[in-house]
């Protein structure tokens, strides 16, 4: 809500219907068809344009609440992808209680029902965005073979490693052993 990169990145994520509170829903629909790119408004300024608005979605102390907890917005991403989650698995719920209840009347047309409900399935599922983290196996797909190891078993090619002290820890001695205790390739 006051941050407008987070808030572009849940505008292209979101719609205002994965939202289950109605209250939820309103202001994503009112703060996404209302804020100008860039803009960065404070919670006083959204509650007056809520309240001239004629939109009542539990005052002030809702937003300082709302904005309360939800205290990283650089994690605005992953927030987004936990409530699309949400609304897929509700979408599918829905969508297999009204089968259910339309394939129970007489005479019901089940092929069109299940393909009613491919459609409905189909519009639940959940959109991906790009800078959605890999998983292992992806990972392990992508890179089937590791890097040539530059410091045995602890830095391979490619990669930066660093190596820290504190500064009054400095002891010829050590540095010798420690020099000889790394297989350098």
């Amino acid at each position: 809500m006051l941050d407008g990169k987070a808030a572009a990145t849940c505008a292209r994520m979101l719609r205002a219907e994965d939202f289950a509170d109605p209250a939820h829903r309103t202001l994503f629909d009112f703060l996404a068809s209302h804020r100008e790119p860039g803009e960065t408004p404070d919670i006083v300024t959204v509650a007056a344009s809520l309240r001239v608005a004629g939109l009542d979605v539990g005052g002030q102390a809702y937003l300082v609440e709302l904005v309360d907890s939800c205290p990283i917005v650089g994690n605005a991403p992953e927030y987004c992808r936990i409530i699309r989650h949400a609304a897929a698995q509700r979408e599918a719920v829905q969508a297999a209680l009204d089968l259910a209840r339309e394939a129970a009347r007489p005479k019901a047309d089940v092929a069109g029902l299940l393909k009613s409900l491919d459609k409905r399935m189909r519009r639940a599922k959940e959109p991906y965005d790009d800078d959605r983290p890999l998983t292992a196996a992806a990972l392990l797909a992508k890179f089937p073979h590791l890097r040539p190891e530059v410091i045995g078993g602890w830095l391979r090619l490619g990669e930066v490693g660093l190596l820290a002290a504190a500064s009054k820890m400095f002891n010829p001695s050590s540095t010798v052993s420690f020099r000889n205790s790394w297989q350098i390739k």
